[in-house]
Formats: C-alpha cells, structure tokens, sequence
C-alpha cells in the first residue's frame, strides 16, 4: 500500500537509460500514476513477493543437463529419427552449411 506524500519520510534515485525511463513513464501514464508511485508500487510488490518466499522455495537454477533432459522428453519419437547421427563430428556443417568431415578430401 502506497502512503501519502506527507506520511514518505524517505528518498532515493534509480538511474536509468533513456529507454528504460521512457518505457517506465508510458507503463505509469496507461496506470494514471506518477512515475515515483509506478515505480514504488511495483518495487513493493516485488519486495513482498521475494521476503515471503521462504528459505525453501527460494528459486533454484537447475543445470544445464537437466534443462536439456526436460526438454528432450518433449521431442516425439518421430522427430528424433530425423536427428544427424553425426552431429557431434559435423556440428559445423549442421550449423555453418561447411562441408561435412566424411566428405573432404584429406591430401597425403
């Protein structure tokens, strides 16, 4: 809850870029709200929402590993058979369009 001008005995400054302030006073302007009370709402709701989250549900980052494993248990079946085979060896020819390994000629 927003208080009123005569109740806020505090003050600090953010530092933005122009865009970033441009964005800010339009998001504000579509609220009807000052800049200053745009941006305080929004950092008081973001405060309660991260101090009532408990040690436990704190958001943790899973590794890139799992991501990937996730990710892959949503590709059919019939899409995986249209993987390379040789992606690893190729992975510049899949990426770049560079020759394929198997396909250059080595000079001896």
């Amino acid at each position: 809850m927003i208080t009123t001008k005569a109740n806020r005995e505090s003050r600090f400054s953010i530092r933005a870029t122009k865009k970033q302030k441009e964005l800010i006073e339009r998001a504000a302007a579509k609220t009807n709200k000052t800049i200053s009370e745009f941006v305080l709402e929004n950092a008081i709701e973001a405060a309660e929402a991260v101090g009532s989250e408990s040690t436990e549900s704190v958001r943790t980052f899973k590794p890139i590993y799992q991501i990937f494993d996730d990710l892959s248990k949503t590709i059919s079946a019939e899409e995986w058979e249209k993987m390379p085979e040789d992606g690893a060896e190729n992975h510049d020819h899949y990426l770049y369009g560079s020759p394929k390994k198997d396909e250059l000629e080595i000079d001896e």
